[in-house]
């Protein structure tokens, strides 16, 4: 492999439960780096594609990590900028392989048909402190996959949400079978997502997403410490308790 290929490679921050592989799967807490010389927006796009290949290839009680790796390779070999040269024919997909618009595929591109319906969001009221201003929204989910597709959704029809400096997720979902799945995104702001995940886990809230938009001015920086209270306690909470209550 080459160095340029080597410097390409993302590398992800994974937490494996006590219960992997019985009944939770691992989950995906951050992008620890995506290389030298990658592209603009590739951490966040090989986080995406890997959520979804941990998604669709977990099976409780059976260990899965190595085909997640391989569906992952696979998802990002097909969104290649190169993967479809003008001029060239498309073959057909493996049939072991093929799926109609992945997740993954779906918020890497950032595309959304006119027929798909908005995702149900509940937004907070805006909060503005220290040049910074917090957006939460949070809206009911029933499988990773679809809280990929609302996050893919929200970034291809909402230009202020695709424009925010940061876009803080977590969600929790009650799979088949007693399995359960959670997992966050910082990016890039440190942390944040575990905090709001574990914001989720304190108040026992399930089949729940949460994204938190951040806006700050370019000569902005706040500590951790001035921060994340901002994001994990006055933006998603309200939110967190009208669902709990209302299911």
């Amino acid at each position: 492999m080459s160095s340029s290929d080597l410097a390409a490679r993302a590398a992800l921050r994974l937490y494996i439960p006590p219960s992997y592989p019985s009944s939770e799967p691992p989950s995906v807490l951050a992008t620890h780096s995506a290389g030298a010389h990658a592209k603009p927006g590739a951490a966040a796009h090989a986080l995406t594609l890997f959520r979804a290949a941990l998604a669709e290839t977990y099976t409780p009680g059976e260990v899965f990590l190595f085909d997640a790796i391989e569906d992952f390779s696979q998802r990002m070999q097909a969104s290649a900028p190169d993967a479809a040269a003008p001029g060239s024919r498309t073959s057909s997909p493996s049939p072991s392989r093929s799926r109609a618009a992945s997740p993954g595929a779906a918020a890497a591109s950032a595309t959304c048909t006119d027929t798909q319906a908005p995702p149900p969001w509940t937004l907070s009221d805006p909060l503005t402190e220290l040049k910074s201003t917090f957006l939460a929204r949070a809206a009911a989910v029933t499988s990773p996959a679809q809280a990929n597709a609302y996050v893919a959704h929200l970034l291809a029809t909402d230009k202020k949400a695709r424009a925010a400096t940061h876009k803080i997720t977590a969600w929790r979902v009650r799979g088949p079978r007693g399995a359960s799945f959670q997992d966050c995104d910082d990016d890039g702001e440190s942390a944040a997502g575990g905090r709001v995940l574990k914001l989720l886990q304190m108040m026992d809230v399930w089949d729940v997403m949460v994204v938190v938009t951040r806006w700050k001015l370019p000569d902005t920086c706040l500590t951790p410490a001035q921060r994340l209270p901002l994001i994990t306690a006055h933006a998603p909470l309200s939110l967190l308790v009208s669902l709990r209550d209302a299911s």
